[in-house]
């Protein structure tokens, strides 16, 4: 693809020494991406992107998930090193750039692997009690929809005893059990014996 607007020192510098085809100006008016970032932190996220691989948005992302869930060094360490990945490409030096993205972008991924480490008592009580408040939730309504046919078995349990009070209990839960086509242990469960 050869390159109709920019210097043709900037297109040959992308060229050989990183290997991209386009220079900054024709970069900036072919892409469409990261609109909201000004003109040089644009370039930056898309020159990072098509020579590193390295998505801008993707590392932001990652260590704003490590904010307050991982030793504030650390991701103060990743924030300042994006900020001097920035601060050098503004500068013209943009090997030195990607070398500090490149480590910033490593920074960020050791931040995500030690949240996806993280024991979850560490990580997110909230959201463990949330679970097992929804799992009781979801019991209490399965409870309330089965309540109507333990009240058939508990009434079938008490017309047995009352025509034949000499029977034992495991056999009553029996006769109901046969009767209801379930078995002797889930009557026993779930019908009082008063």
């Amino acid at each position: 693809m050869d390159c109709t607007e920019g210097s043709p020192q900037l297109e040959k510098y992308w060229k050989i020494q990183v290997g991209l085809y386009y220079c900054d100006a024709c970069l900036l008016l072919r892409s469409g991406d990261f609109p909201s970032r000004e003109k040089v932190e644009r370039l930056f996220a898309l020159r990072l992107r098509h020579v590193r691989g390295i998505n801008i948005e993707a590392l932001e992302k990652k260590v704003n998930e490590a904010h307050g869930r991982i030793h504030s060094e650390q991701v103060k360490k990743a924030l300042e090193e994006m900020d001097a990945a920035v601060d050098l490409f503004r500068l013209g030096e943009r090997l030195a750039a990607m070398e500090a993205a490149q480590s910033a972008w490593n920074t960020a991924n050791g931040l995500h692997n030690a949240l996806a480490t993280m024991p979850d008592i560490v990580a997110g009580r909230r959201a463990k009690r949330q679970r097992s408040k929804a799992g009781i939730s979801s019991r209490e309504q399965r409870q309330a929809e089965r309540q109507p046919e333990w009240d058939k078995w508990q009434a079938e349990v008490d017309r047995v005893r009352a025509n034949h009070p000499c029977l034992r209990k495991s056999r009553v839960f029996e006769v109901v059990a046969a009767t209801f086509n379930v078995t002797r242990p889930a009557i026993a469960k779930r019908v009082a014996w008063c």
